[in-house]
């Protein structure tokens, strides 16, 4: 090589036993890891040549590295175009990222000679997602894969065997054929992003296409709805570049919102018996919490989410999958939510305003307000050493405005207030009226631009009396 690059080696297939292997070594730029997949079904004998799965793997740490990318191996010649505007998108999404040249022999329009025309997969996990995905398209759906290394490690032997057996049956009762796959990708991807944030979804599409000789097109199940779509490893935009003329990426199901997808699952039985959403013992929870390897734990946050969504319905005692009762004390000590988490969470809250049940709506309201308090008090102790300086804090105000502005519940003033004596209370205690000169006569435009026009004079009195609480400002 003349210059640095990273450099994917030429697939090569192999069998050992009853697994059959696709694997291609990732190397240059510091990185030397061969990557593999491997399937022990029946369609393990047919994996396809198709090297898109190792350029999907190889284009994150390219990326991140800056460097340009060599395959040595066939990539279809309508990807490599589509992948120009994919990076870009990721670079204006993701200041982690650069466009890279991507170096590659075309394969023009290689094909199979097997027709899959009609056949159409998607990647079952039995979430949520999955399962909408499933009962939208039931009629044309005729595979499911899943992927063992992506949600649950590799080393997480006696959970994968309880999740496979549960998958198998609910594909048997669902008449598709169960496309089971293993693979270390992880062991790569991770050092150069977030699984859900950045790799995911081309790196599914990839996988999917090694199965490319049993079907023609790929649903991936979307995890946000269209007015909530931000920068993600999953996108309406971005997943429809993997795809050729040959075979289609669908992303499906963006219409709804993570509630409205419970409701029509709760008609389904099939999905009450297998729904599986626990990330208490999962491969990404972010936070370590861990509640032993169970197919629902029912005490991790998307548990209790799920299981929230479900009582508020009123199938949450049809549904065997989650075998422990609601617990309203656990939801009102979760802590450590993410705002994506806290959005899901508000569909819950807003749905139970057509039900009675005072006891479960205070829990969430709790656990909405001390998730979001701990959120703001970490973006404002991230920058705690320059934020008492004034000219840092000038510079640092309109990025941590914009935190807070995510973190609010909208139209809600006393929301507002809340965090405000949080982050006093936490950081500004000895700032005074360089506190109350920034905190409130600086963002006024943005207050007014944020709360309704009724209620700026209530939020403003709350804001000085929580102010004078811990003597800051003046005193009138």
């Amino acid at each position: 090589m003349n210059k640095e690059e990273i450099v994917v080696s030429r697939p090569s297939i192999s069998t050992s036993g009853e697994w059959h292997e696709i694997s291609a070594v990732i190397s240059g730029g510091g990185i030397d890891q061969r990557v593999w997949f491997r399937s022990r079904s029946a369609f393990g004998t047919s994996l396809s040549y198709n090297s898109v799965a190792f350029l999907a793997v190889a284009l994150f740490p390219a990326m991140h590295k800056g460097l340009p990318l060599r395959i040595e191996a066939p990539i279809p010649h309508e990807i490599l175009q589509k992948l120009l505007d994919f990076q870009r998108i990721y670079s204006q999404w993701f200041s982690s990222y650069r466009a890279v040249e991507i170096i590659a022999q075309d394969d023009g329009s290689e094909g199979n000679g097997v027709d899959v025309t009609g056949n159409q997969a998607f990647f079952f996990t039995a979430g949520v997602d999955s399962f909408h995905t499933y009962e939208g398209n039931r009629d044309s759906i005729t595979h499911a894969l899943y992927l063992y290394g992506a949600d649950l490690q590799l080393d997480q032997k006696e959970l994968r065997e309880l999740v496979s057996s549960e998958l198998g049956k609910a594909t048997e009762e669902m008449g598709v054929q169960f496309i089971e796959v293993e693979s270390n990708l992880r062991e790569l991807t991770n050092d150069y992003g977030w699984w859900g944030e950045h790799v995911h979804g081309a790196v599914l599409i990839g996988t999917a296409m090694l199965f490319s000789n049993h079907f023609s097109s790929i649903l991936i199940a979307s995890g946000s709805p269209y007015y909530r779509a931000r920068p993600w490893g999953s996108h309406p935009i971005t997943d429809p570049m993997w795809g050729t003329g040959d075979f289609e990426v669908v992303h499906y199901g963006a219409e709804l919102n993570r509630f409205e997808k419970v409701r029509e699952l709760a008609r389904s039985q099939l999905a009450l018996r297998y729904l599986r959403v626990c990330s208490g013992c999962s491969i990404r929870n972010r936070y370590g919490d861990h509640h032993g390897e169970s197919y629902n734990c029912c005490a991790c946050e998307k548990c209790l989410r799920t299981m929230v969504a479900l009582h508020v319905i009123g199938a949450l005692k049809d549904c065997p999958a989650f075998p422990e009762p609601l617990d309203f004390s656990r939801v009102a000590a979760l802590r450590n939510v993410t705002a994506q988490q806290r959005a899901n969470w508000r569909w819950n809250l807003l749905a139970l305003r057509d039900y009675e049940d005072s006891e479960l709506q205070a829990a969430l309201e709790e656990m909405q307000a001390e998730s979001m308090y701990a959120s703001v008090a970490k973006d404002f102790s991230r920058y705690k050493d320059d934020v008492l300086k004034a000219d840092a804090w000038l510079k640092r105000l309109p990025k941590l405005r914009n935190r807070l502005a995510r973190n609010l519940k909208e139209h809600d003033p006393s929301w507002f207030a809340g965090q405000l004596m949080h982050c006093l209370k936490q950081d500004f205690a000895g700032s005074r009226e360089e506190a109350f000169e920034v905190l409130w006569k600086k963002n006024r435009k943005w207050l007014k631009n944020k709360v309704k026009q009724a209620e700026r004079r209530r939020l403003r009195k709350r804001v000085r009396s929580a102010l004078r609480r811990f003597g800051i400002g003046p005193k009138s």
